[in-house]
C-alpha cells in the first residue's frame, strides 16, 4: 500500500487540468514501459466548440495479444493547488477520485501481472471527451473504463442536456425595487425547476444542477442580466429531445433565453457474454455485480457509440469528485487494484468466451 500512496500523491502533484495533462505522459510512458508495454502516442483532434486550445494526445499501450483493454482518463477539472496530502486512510487532493486514484490501482495491477493486456490513456475527457472520440474501438475488445463507482459496475448511462439561459430585466440603483429585475426572473425560474423537471422517485438520479451562476459588478446596482449554466439528467426511457424542448418552453415562458450547449441520450449496455466473464471474475473478489445508473457522462459511451463494449467500474465516490474535499480510501484503491488484477490474470475465460461466440456465429 506504501507505493500505490506515493503514486497517487506524484500524480496528484502534477497539475494536469484539460490542456495541461501532457505534463503527466513522461511518468505514465515510463510506467507503462518498465510493466512492459509498447507505447503509441495517438494525437487527438480536440471539439472545437468545447475543449480549450492546444495539442492532446492519447496514451495507446499494448502488452501482447489480448482481448481486454482498460480506458482511463488523465485529465483533471482545475484547481486552486495541486497538492496531494494524506489523513485517516484517505488521500486528498485534486484528482485523488478522478481520476487518478483509478490510475494508481491500474498501474500497480499492471506490474503485479504480466499476462496481455492493452491500456489507453486519454486526453480530454473533463471537457470535450474527444479523446475516447479518437481512439481506436474494436468491437472484439472488451473495455472496462475506470471511474469512481463505489466499485459497483455501470452499464446504463443518464443522458443530459446542458444549457446556458440568460435572463434580462430591469437594472437600477442596488437600494431600489428588484421585482421586475433579471435575478427576479431568474428566482422564479429555479423556483419552477421541481415542479416542470420532478425528481424521479423510482430512481437516485438528481434531476437538475445548475453549476454557474454569472451577473453584476461590485458595484451597488442591480443587474439587468443574468446567465445561468444548467445541466438537466435524462433518466433511461426518456428521449433527450423531449426534455430539451420542455426546458426551452419553461424558459421562454418565463421571459428567458436558452442555448443548447450539448445534447446527450441515456446509453444502456448490452449485458452479453462479456457482462458474464464480468461477474464471474467481480465475484470471486468479493465484490457486488449489481449494476446501477451512472448520473453523468463517461468514455464509455464515446467507446458504446461507435460500436464498442464499454463497462464503468472504479474506487471511491463520485459525490467527492471536482471539489476541493476530492478524497479516496486507499484501502479501497487497493481492493480495486487487486480486482483488476484479477481481470487481467481470468483473460482465459474471456477468451474462451470469446472463442465460443465466435464458433456460434459461424455455425
Amino acid at each position: 500500500m506504501v507505493r500505490l500512496k506515493e503514486t497517487l500523491e506524484h500524480l496528484i502533484n502534477i497539475p494536469s487540468p484539460t490542456g495541461q495533462e501532457w505534463r503527466l505522459i513522461p511518468f505514465l510512458v515510463r510506467r507503462l514501459e518498465q510493466c512492459g508495454f509498447s507505447i503509441e502516442l495517438q494525437e487527438v483532434e480536440p471539439d472545437e466548440n468545447l475543449t480549450p486550445q492546444g495539442r492532446y494526445w492519447n496514451i495507446i499501450g499494448r502488452r501482447g495479444e489480448s482481448p481486454l483493454t482498460f480506458v482511463v482518463h488523465y485529465d483533471t477539472v482545475p484547481a486552486r493547488e495541486y497538492r496531494a496530502y494524506y489523513r485517516n486512510g484517505r488521500i486528498y487532493g485534486r484528482g485523488s477520485v478522478d481520476v487518478k486514484g483509478q490510475i494508481a490501482s491500474l498501474l500497480h495491477a499492471l506490474e503485479n501481472s504480466n499476462d496481455p493486456v492493452n491500456v489507453a490513456f486519454v486526453a480530454d475527457e473533463e471537457v470535450g471527451g474527444s479523446g475516447s472520440a479518437c481512439m481506436p474501438v474494436d468491437e472484439t475488445q472488451t473495455y472496462i473504463v475506470l471511474e469512481p463507482t463505489n466499485l459497483k459496475p455501470v452499464v446504463t448511462h443518464a443522458g443530459s442536456v446542458e444549457a446556458e439561459i440568460t435572463f434580462k430585466g430591469n437594472g437600477g440603483h442596488g437600494s431600489l425595487n428588484h421585482s421586475n429585475s433579471a435575478f427576479a426572473l431568474m428566482m422564479n425560474f429555479l423556483n419552477e425547476l421541481e415542479n416542470f423537471f420532478p425528481f424521479n422517485v423510482n430512481n437516485d438520479l438528481h434531476r437538475t444542477t445548475v453549476y454557474r451562476v454569472r451577473a453584476g459588478s461590485e458595484m451597488l446596482a442591480i443587474p439587468d442580466r443574468v446567465d445561468i449554466g444548467i445541466d438537466v439528467r435524462v433518466f433511461p426511457e426518456e428521449n433527450a429531445e423531449e426534455i430539451k424542448l420542455r426546458l426551452q418552453e419553461k424558459v421562454n415562458a418565463l421571459g428567458g433565453e436558452v442555448k443548447i450547449r450539448e445534447i446527450a441520450q441515456p446509453v444502456n449496455l448490452d449485458l452479453d457474454w462479456r457482462w458474464e466473464w464480468f461477474t464471474e471474475v467481480w465475484t470471486r473478489q468479493g465484490l457486488s455485480a449489481e449494476p446501477f445508473v451512472y448520473p453523468s457522462w463517461t468514455d464509455a459511451v464515446n467507446i458504446i457509440e461507435r460500436g464498442g463494449w464499454a463497462l464503468v467500474v472504479g474506487a471511491g465516490d463520485l459525490s467527492v469528485a471536482h471539489s476541493d474535499n476530492e478524497s479516496v480510501s486507499l484501502e479501497e484503491l487497493e481492493k480495486f487494484s487487486e480486482a483488476l488484477t484479477s481481470l487481467v490474470s481470468y483473460q482465459d475465460l474471456l477468451v474462451k468466451k470469446l472463442e465460443y461466440v465466435r464458433q456460434r456465429e459461424y455455425v
